[in-house]
């Protein structure tokens, strides 16, 4: 469950946002990997 943007302290918005970025390319690249 993620944070919303009003939980998280403004000096950690940018950190959250570069970290569920991260986690949602990750996502999306993990059913390319099972395919081959």
């Amino acid at each position: 469950a993620r944070k919303s943007e009003a939980e998280i302290a403004s000096k950690k918005r940018a950190e959250y946002r570069r970290r569920y970025a991260l986690l949602d390319s990750v996502v999306e690249q993990v059913p390319a990997t099972f395919k081959r």
